[in-house]
C-alpha cells in the first residue's frame, strides 16, 4: 500500500514503479490496495493499473477492505511493504515486519518491526528479503496498550463538576 507524497507529486509514478518491481521480484503472493485520495494518487494509480495489465499470477488488486477484513489480512501478512502509517502504527502493536518505503513517513517514531528504505528497486527487495525469514516482532506497546477508552472513561468519570447540558432562555 503506497500513498502518494503531496510534495512529490512528480515523482510518485516513477516511486510505485520501483515498489512494483521490488515486490514482483519476490516469490510470495501479493495484494495492492489502491491508494488514499491525496493530490498525486492518479500517478501511483497508474503504475498499479498499468502492473495489473500484465501481471503476472499470485497478484491481487482491492480498492478497499472493511476494517474487520482489512486487520484480519493485515495481522497474517508476512511482511507489509509501503508508506502507510498503518505500517508504522498498527504493525508495531500487531508486530507485522514492515518495510516502509519513502519519506512519507518520516521523523514518525516508530517500532523495532519497521525497516525504512529509499524507493530504490534493489533497496526494497534487501528490506523484503531481511523481514520476511524474521518473521513476527515481539507487539509493541509504542502507541499504546488498546486501554486508551478505558483509561479515557474513568478520568471523565471522576470529572467534578460533571458536565451538564445547560440550557439558556
Amino acid at each position: 500500500m503506497q500513498h502518494p507524497v503531496t510534495t512529490r507529486a512528480e515523482k510518485n509514478r516513477s516511486d510505485m514503479e520501483q515498489l512494483i518491481a521490488a515486490v514482483d521480484q519476490m516469490p510470495i503472493q501479493k495484494l495492492f490496495l489502491t491508494p488514499n485520495i491525496d493530490a498525486g494518487s492518479d500517478g501511483v494509480s497508474a503504475a498499479l493499473r498499468e502492473y495489473r495489465g500484465r501481471v503476472p499470477s499470485g497478484a491481487a488488486f482491492y480498492k478497499y477492505f472493511t476494517p474487520d477484513d482489512f486487520y484480519r489480512i493485515f495481522s497474517n501478512a508476512a511482511v507489509v511493504v509501503g508508506n502507510s502509517s498503518s505500517f508504522i502504527r498498527e504493525s508495531a502493536f500487531l508486530g507485522i515486519p514492515a518495510v516502509v518505503v519513502g519519506n512519507r513517513q518520516q521523523g514518525r517514531e516508530r517500532g523495532e518491526n519497521v525497516i525504512e528504505t529509499g524507493c530504490i528497486t534493489h533497496d526494497i527487495i534487501e528490506a523484503i528479503a531481511k523481514q520476511i525469514p524474521h518473521g513476527k516482532y515481539r507487539p509493541s506497546t509504542l502507541f499504546g496498550d488498546g486501554t486508551a477508552s478505558g483509561q479515557i472513561a474513568r478520568i471523565l468519570a471522576t470529572v467534578t463538576p460533571p458536565v451538564q447540558k445547560i440550557f439558556y432562555e
